[in-house]
């Protein structure tokens, strides 16, 4: 399906209705929502099924948000760079630079939705058509978990096994695993365990498909190589000194410096303020500066009422906490669920805490990842990212 279907070319502003989108998405499936050709209209279609698939998700998750619901406001932000509404500079950018842009956001969007958005689709039709007893013997595979119930999971899903850089969905096998399992679970502090585990595995796979399109999206290599030679004096002015920095470095370990330091808290500044000069050197060295520049001044994502500067660290709760109760520690014993905890928790530098989770380089997928899993886990019980994100632009 390449064209939108009769009668659904409807004005995609501030007047279109929250109404006719619902019941457009509805109408079709999401195969033919990822077919559409116009990149605008199949963004805000996208963005609708994301979070009408969300709202399926819930009967079996509780009071936790699934990857699809995150996806609903991720693709909202992704809706903005394809309308060109995302870029705070772009009275400065030339226009076919925000038209690119948009065209590989708009590629991303369309390419995750395929991947992914089917797969959630098919397991909760299956948790609701399932009788008594495909009900009763999916409780009794997801009581035992191990090798049973990935066996259920590949065939009711229809997913590829293999790993993901054979093609495969492996990461999505071990995600609906935990899917599977957090629905037959009564302790909201396991439920909430196993919903974070596998948001963070679709997440991982998502991120890993995407990392070529994000490339491209912030890789603006006039700018890198305008930055290169025009600081290029500086770097060997940096390369003699070295060796007294690396002095200095190292009086800064010394107990007497430390003390100095703590005494004239101009001089701590002065100490960030060269650290931020030696990262920002590197990166343009590196040729990186336009991804440096992207992270720290342009990427933001918004979710209901906050917004979150991704090259900042996500910020704790309303009341202080940097997780939510159920999410502060992983008591969960099983070892299916303890190993994929490992995997994923290994992309977060900072385990249980939000300190060190801004990203430098959002085009790295350790640094989006580093990000992105303490967003899921902080943000997953926040009640407020249930809505549709939509509902913040039409009426």
């Amino acid at each position: 399906m390449n064209k939108l279907p009769r009668g659904s070319r409807v004005l995609l502003d501030s007047t279109v209705s929250l109404d006719t989108l619902g019941r457009l998405t509805q109408a079709l499936s999401v195969e033919e929502i990822a077919a559409l050709s116009d990149d605008t209209f199949r963004n805000y279609l996208i963005t609708y099924s994301y979070h009408l698939l969300d709202e399926q998700m819930r009967p079996y998750l509780g009071p936790n948000l699934s990857w699809v619901g995150f996806a609903s406001w991720a693709s909202e932000l992704a809706g903005r760079c394809i309308r060109g509404e995302q870029f705070p500079l772009r009275a400065m950018m030339p226009a076919a630079i925000v038209s690119r842009v948009g065209r590989a956001v708009a590629r991303g969007n369309q390419l995750v939705y395929a991947d992914i958005a089917p797969v959630f689709r098919d397991f909760t039709h299956y948790m609701t058509r399932a009788s008594e007893a495909e009900r009763a013997s999916v409780s009794k595979l997801a009581a035992r978990g191990g090798n049973s119930l990935r066996d259920l999971v590949k065939e009711v899903l229809r997913l590829d096994p293999r790993p993901l850089r054979e093609g495969g969905q492996a990461l999505l096998c071990s995600a609906f695993e935990q899917y599977f399992i957090a629905a037959y679970e009564r302790d909201p502090d396991a439920r909430a365990e196993r919903t974070f585990v596998a948001n963070a595995a679709v997440g991982l796979h998502e991120q890993t498909r995407l990392d070529p399109m994000i490339d491209e999206m912030l890789s603006f290599q006039l700018v890198n190589r305008a930055a290169r030679l025009a600081l290029t004096p500086l770097f060997g002015l940096a390369d003699l000194t070295r060796p007294a920095r690396a002095k200095v470095s190292a009086l800064g370990g010394a107990e007497l410096m430390r003390r100095t330091v703590s005494r004239w808290p101009g001089l701590t500044e002065t100490a960030e303020l060269a650290e931020e000069a030696r990262i920002f050197l590197r990166q343009v060295r590196d040729g990186r500066l336009a991804y440096a520049f992207s992270t720290r001044f342009v990427l933001a994502l918004p979710l209901a009422d906050d917004v979150f500067a991704v090259g900042k660290d996500v910020l704790p709760l309303d009341d202080g906490a940097m997780f939510p109760e159920h999410l502060r520690v992983f008591d969960t014993t099983d070892q299916h669920f303890r190993a994929l905890l490992d995997d994923v928790l290994a992309w977060d530098r900072t385990p249980d805490s939000l300190a060190g989770s801004g990203a430098s380089d959002w085009a790295d997928l350790g640094d989006r990842l580093n990000f992105i899993l303490d967003l899921f886990r902080s943000r997953q019980q926040n009640p407020a990212l249930f809505a549709n994100p939509l509902a913040q632009r039409v009426s």
